[in-house]
């Protein structure tokens, strides 16, 4: 049914990289997870650190979807890691080796990381609506306790206001999930 390739480009057996590791290469990106709320980088080049390019997300979550709880209480640590970092707030974790640390030096551990606060009223809508409709399963996924969010107010942002302000970030055009 088919004829043998012509040329040496037509046969991707010849190819120094498959052409399916490229393409996945290209659409998954980097790996790497932001320490504190656990996002993926956005970066498409799997290799940007080797080009001087550090870790980048565009909006960082609720550390608490990186599985943080406050260490005393147990309860949801709802600050996202954008605000995080300029606060005089410690953190400890194995990178720590279990010692408090504050996340204003952040980089001195996570040094190819940059957590930028870019974007953090707009995604603020979105994330508060996320967590307070799914706040019950967020704690009993990480066994946390249960965290007081009425008096946030965070149930007076709609569906259609958290996805205008990711459509306001991304710059593209959003629909409700009815």
């Amino acid at each position: 049914l088919l004829d043998k390739p012509t040329s040496k480009y037509s046969d991707i057996t010849t190819w120094s990289t498959s052409p399916h590791l490229l393409l996945c290469d290209h659409l998954i990106g980097c790996s790497e997870q932001c320490p504190f709320c656990w996002e993926q980088c956005e970066l498409t080049d799997s290799n940007h650190i080797s080009s001087g390019k550090d870790h980048f997300i565009h909006i960082h979550r609720p550390q608490c979807l990186g599985t943080c709880t406050w260490h005393t209480s147990k309860q949801l640590m709802l600050d996202v890691c954008t605000l995080s970092i300029e606060s005089n707030d410690r953190f400890k974790n194995k990178d720590t080796n279990g010692e408090w640390f504050p996340y204003k030096k952040y980089r001195r551990l996570y040094e190819t990381w940059c957590i930028s606060n870019d974007n953090v009223e707009e995604s603020a809508k979105y994330w508060q609506w996320f967590i307070y409709q799914y706040h019950d399963q967020i704690v009993d996924w990480l066994g946390a306790a249960p965290t007081s969010i009425d008096y946030l107010n965070w149930g007076a942002v709609s569906e259609e206001m958290a996805l205008a302000s990711l459509s306001k970030i991304y710059n593209v055009i959003l629909e409700t999930c009815v």
